[in-house]
């Protein structure tokens, strides 16, 4: 580990009046273990029970109080953009990644712009969790190339350089964890990848339909082209079965959209 880093931490919170301070108290004893500067921020998205009573007394981190709940992504963006420190290291309240394993991502900042924990380890949770989880791994798989076990993981560690890049970006706000992930691959940052533990926690939840939309969405911001050659060739092996000439032109105007979205795409992102 490089001994000179700082870090901001950051944790998203909404309705953990029984978890959020174990988690602080935790997370703080591995940075003063680990890091010789640190800060937490704790963004309290419009909690609804007795969360914010219970921050409101504690004097060693920044609690950021937001009058409504604005959503994951917001609060993250909260956080960051208050983060003085050189690295960012966000964590979930929950509980599902604990504090403790945090400590793994240190060992590797002499060498990586980012380190993610990759949950392992079984745990009951929803189908639509279950869902979200291989969707997650195969959007990152055809946008970048490569393999990723946990994108979404809500334990990492990044260089705030990097946030500062994308930290206001639409689809930041809807999937940060994942937009983040194919971000930093995309534009050729290292990420390490490390195995951390996991805890069963039933609370979680998804909505399939939302699921889709984004992997759509995300699939189409960072890989239009692959995109609209899948469905370009879904279309053409239709129009042969229907025997339609206007089908098989749609799907080569299909496919040339594709190309022209890329292209539009790879311009942006050396600019």
């Amino acid at each position: 580990m490089n001994g000179k880093i700082s870090v901001s931490a950051v944790i998203p919170v909404y309705n953990e009046e029984k978890s959020i301070i174990q988690t602080v108290d935790a997370l703080k004893q591995v940075l003063k273990e680990k890091v010789p500067e640190f800060e937490i921020i704790v963004v309290n998205d419009g909690s609804t029970d007795l969360t914010a009573k219970a921050l409101e007394e504690r004097r060693d981190i920044i609690v950021i109080n937001h009058p409504i709940n604005r959503g994951y992504g917001r609060s993250l963006l909260s956080g960051i953009e208050k983060a003085k420190h050189e690295w960012i290291l966000m964590i979930d309240a929950g509980g599902i990644y604990p504090p403790e394993e945090a400590e793994k991502l240190f060992e590797f900042t002499a060498e990586f712009d980012m380190v993610i924990g990759e949950g392992q380890g079984k745990i009951q949770t929803k189908f639509a969790k279950i869902i979200q989880w291989h969707l997650d791994s195969f959007v990152a798989k055809i946008t970048t190339g490569r393999t990723f076990n946990d994108p979404a993981s809500p334990l990492r560690l990044i260089k705030k350089e990097i946030c500062d890049k994308f930290l206001h970006a639409n689809l930041f706000l809807s999937c940060p964890l994942i937009f983040s992930t194919i971000y930093s691959a995309i534009s050729g940052k290292i990420i390490k990848t490390i195995p951390v533990a996991i805890t069963a926690r039933g609370t979680e939840t998804s909505n399939i339909l939302r699921i889709l939309c984004l992997a759509f969405l995300l699939t189409l911001h960072f890989s239009p082209l692959k995109l609209f050659l899948f469905l370009s060739i879904l279309i053409a092996v239709i129009s042969i079965c229907c025997a339609s000439s206007i089908i098989f032109v749609g799907s080569i105007i299909l496919f040339s959209t594709g190309c022209l979205l890329d292209l539009l795409n790879e311009t942006r992102r050396f600019h």
